[in-house]
């Protein structure tokens, strides 16, 4: 996203998209289906989940449960992240990238002000698992985009984000940073990896991504696709393997995009497969975590007569 969108990026920023209840995913308000009769399901997952694509759902809108297919994707209030805070925040306001009064007022227009166990978190004082809910999910967001852009990482310094062919200063994640501080971009040591970490956070990098544009989490040209690279060089950095990296991350995907993902999950419920036997690397590739995949996911519900009411494709933030 070039300069000229950054008005309209900068006000997406400040509002929170973490679901508050599973009655706000369109769809499921009031009865949880639209008839008495429930079909079991638990088909196997195809290996080419692209396939199915192809073919007609096996279950129609009278024969799912829309509200546990909601419960599945979210399924209470706190969800845990495999990661931990710790001294990087406060490296982070150290150097001004988070300056804590803009950060306060960011989250005060976002309707979550700021707490005192988020204040021990950016005073460094604080090594909890991250957890994101109703009231920390902005600010997590916001931690995560200024480590993501500001951690000397190569995925940064020598990454798509310097070598597109634009101006790396005139992207929603650079040129929208100014509400939260300084931006550093690719210049504080924060977190590091070293030689396998740092291959796996390219491989997760380049094969995530995120329902608002078409760029893989290694082109991080918005917030969100920021804040998931911070994640995943995080994660690397504590020593995460990559089953338990993939899971947060889609988690983490999940509390962002939470309608998009639940059209995701209407999408294999119709083809009489439980979310759970979905695998991350899955849902979190550009087959259904892309624009264009989500859109193509979006198109088949429409098909279908499976689409929640009150839901559009979404919105573009991408380069």
């Amino acid at each position: 996203m070039l300069v000229q969108g950054l008005m309209l990026a900068s006000a997406i920023v400040f509002i929170s998209v973490f679901s508050a209840g599973l009655a706000q995913l369109p769809g499921i308000a009031g009865n949880s289906t639209t008839s008495t009769t429930i079909r079991q399901y638990d088909y196997p997952m195809p290996a080419n989940a692209l396939a199915l694509f192809d073919s007609a759902p096996v279950l129609n809108a009278s024969e799912m449960d829309f509200k546990a297919i909601a419960r599945e994707i979210a399924p209470g209030n706190d969800v845990v992240l495999d990661a931990r805070w710790g001294p990087w925040v406060k490296t982070l306001v150290s150097a001004n990238a988070l300056n804590v009064s803009s950060l306060v007022l960011a989250l005060n227009a976002s309707g979550t002000p700021l707490t005192q166990a988020e204040m021990d978190i950016l005073n460094g004082n604080s090594a909890s698992q991250i957890v994101l809910n109703q009231s920390d999910q902005q600010f997590v967001l916001y931690v995560f985009w200024s480590l993501g852009i500001n951690n000397k990482n190569p995925v940064i310094t020598n990454g798509m984000i310097m070598h597109y062919g634009g101006n790396p200063y005139n992207l929603a994640s650079t040129g929208g940073y100014k509400p939260l501080g300084m931006l550093q971009l690719g210049n504080l040591s924060m977190v590091a990896e070293d030689g396998a970490q740092q291959d796996m956070v390219w491989r997760m990098a380049n094969e995530s991504y995120r329902p608002c544009c078409d760029n893989p989490t290694s082109m991080p040209d918005c917030n969100h696709g920021a804040a998931a690279l911070g994640l995943i060089e995080l994660m690397a950095s504590q020593g995460m393997n990559e089953t338990a990296m993939l899971d947060s991350l889609e988690k983490f995907n999940i509390a962002n995009f939470p309608s998009q993902y639940y059209e995701d999950a209407i999408f294999f419920t119709s083809h009489g497969i439980r979310w759970g036997a979905v695998p991350p690397e899955t849902m979190l590739g550009y087959s259904f975590s892309s624009y264009t995949g989500h859109s193509r996911v979006h198109q088949y519900l429409s098909q279908y007569g499976l689409l929640p009411q009150g839901r559009s494709p979404g919105s573009s933030c991408g380069a």
